[in-house]
């Protein structure tokens, strides 16, 4: 928790720095500064963001001494904010305490520890972040299943000097993984905890749309010590967090290296489900089988329906490129792979086939793996951030490809946001959660909007090295007037 809180700092530091806030919220610089006696916390406020704001999702104040809720609230708007004030004959919380939200991919947490310095109007800013996420349990070693009371009570003896040695040794390996020639406006040096950010995939907050955070997997509530690992899957760097209630240690940042399941193997059947632009609906199985010699040299794409890889059920090759990428034959003309592949010998976890139509470039199918989990409740996608999108084989749709300006997120009550730009003018786009619920089951969106006549298929899928993704499908339905058309939608 001590370790959430620490990371959730780190986070919000930088984004301070980013945003030029300021973190005067009596918490800033009293880390392991030991206080003789706890003050009681009446208000707390801060900002729940994974990348895409959490919103509409429950936040609750935990007591360590007996497990009961302090404070409670919920948070509002589409930026994440929240603040939980105590109300009438309520007493607030006194430290060390727990900050604690739910998503679909596991709790955000952060804490507020035992020697920690309170202001005296018992006003504080907390936020919960994977970053402070990651600290708590770089910290405090309690597994990942054990529930909101027990991550709680584990607090009780673990000091805030602890915890800032888990934030110190987080935020070296942080440096090394999100660089800021690459990462622009994040500081992580002189990091203020409590700093405010705004969840505008900028900043710290363009860190966390390029963060997947590994929870530790023991059963036990209480461990000797859990690990937690903190990736960035655009260069497939990752570090992994060693709790000890001293402060957690950080190994070294290392490659992620690709399993052996996603070799393929000479002589090898590898199947996708298709999803084609002009046709409804999910297609037949599309099967790629390796012609033998190097992995994937030569491989051939089939279709066995028949609309799939460019409608007319042809066989294609398949080569790899030198790059990570793929080549297909005429008549497709370009294939993309979207996920880390560590070598060209990695299966492509999800695809994009495109080929000139009319003569313009254009995205004919996307191939999602066989094994892939479709999704089809929103609360499923609660918390997950899609900040990379393609249309016909560029990101963005663009040439030159547009990396930045489109996100798609889902909140707490499965209510789907949408930012989109083009030609320069960038618009939201809300769609409420059963309207939303209804796409992703096969029902065409009809708002009067730009995603009008979408389907959307939602998948969560693993890739070569390993990692849980998820992937986001969006069908433009065809009709006797027009071509139909496919996108895609990735973390």
């Amino acid at each position: 928790m001590r370790a959430s809180v620490l990371s959730a700092a780190v986070i919000i530091a930088v984004a301070m720095s980013a945003c030029g806030g300021s973190g005067n919220n009596g918490k800033s610089g009293n880390i392991g500064n030991q206080t003789a006696a706890p003050s009681t916390v009446t208000t707390i406020q801060g900002v729940a963001a994974t990348g895409a704001p959490l919103v509409g999702a429950t936040v609750q104040a935990i007591q360590a001494s007996n497990s009961a809720v302090c404070l409670q609230g919920t948070v509002t708007g589409t930026d994440g904010s929240f603040q939980l004030t105590a109300q009438t004959g309520q007493s607030g919380c006194t430290i060390p305490y727990l900050l604690y939200a739910q998503t679909a991919q596991g709790p955000l947490l952060a804490v507020m520890p035992t020697g920690e310095a309170l202001p005296a109007n018992g006003t504080v800013t907390m936020n919960l972040t994977p970053i402070t996420t990651a600290i708590y349990f770089g910290t405090v070693p309690v597994s990942s299943t054990a529930n909101s009371a027990a991550l709680a009570q584990a607090l009780t003896n673990v000091s805030a000097s602890s915890f800032a040695a888990t934030q110190n040794n987080l935020l070296q390996a942080l440096q090394q993984l999100y660089p800021a020639a690459i990462y622009p406006g994040v500081t992580w040096s002189g990091f203020d905890p409590d700093a405010v950010f705004t969840a505008n995939h900028t900043g710290i907050d363009f860190v966390f749309d390029n963060m997947v955070l590994t929870l530790p997997l023991t059963v036990s509530v209480q461990a000797s010590s859990v690990t937690t690992s903190v990736t960035n899957p655009a260069t497939g760097q990752t570090v992994t967090m060693t709790s000890s209630e001293s402060g957690g240690s950080a190994g070294a940042v290392s490659q992620l290296q690709p399993l052996s399941s996603s070799v393929v193997q000479n002589g090898a059947t590898v199947s996708f489900t298709g999803i084609n632009y002009d046709s409804e609906g999910v297609l037949n199985t599309v099967t790629a089988v390796d012609a033998g010699g190097a992995p994937w040299a030569g491989a051939m794409i089939s279709d066995i329906g028949t609309n799939a890889v460019a409608g007319t059920g042809q066989q294609t090759s398949l080569t790899a490129n030198g790059t990570g990428g793929f080549n297909w034959s005429s008549p497709v003309v370009a294939g993309l792979t979207f996920n880390l592949n560590a070598s060209d010998s990695n299966l492509p976890a999800v695809a994009m086939v495109c080929e000139s139509i009319g003569g313009a470039q254009t995205s004919t199918d996307v191939l999602i793996p066989s094994n892939a989990q479709p999704i089809t409740d929103p609360a499923q996608l609660t918390g997950i951030s899609f900040n990379r999108y393609y249309a016909n084989c560029s990101q963005g749709g663009t040439s030159p490809a547009m990396t930045t300006g489109n996100y798609l997120s889902i909140d707490g009550a499965g209510n789907a946001d949408f930012t989109v730009t083009s030609n320069g003018t960038t618009s939201n786009i809300a769609i409420p959660e059963a309207t939303f619920a209804s796409s992703l089951n096969g029902t065409a969106y009809t708002g009067n909007n730009a995603k009008a006549a979408d389907v959307w298929y939602a998948y969560q899928y693993q890739t070569a090295t390993g990692l849980t993704r998820y992937a986001i499908v969006e069908h433009r339905v065809p009709t006797a007037a027009q071509l139909g058309s496919v996108a895609l939608w990735l973390q």
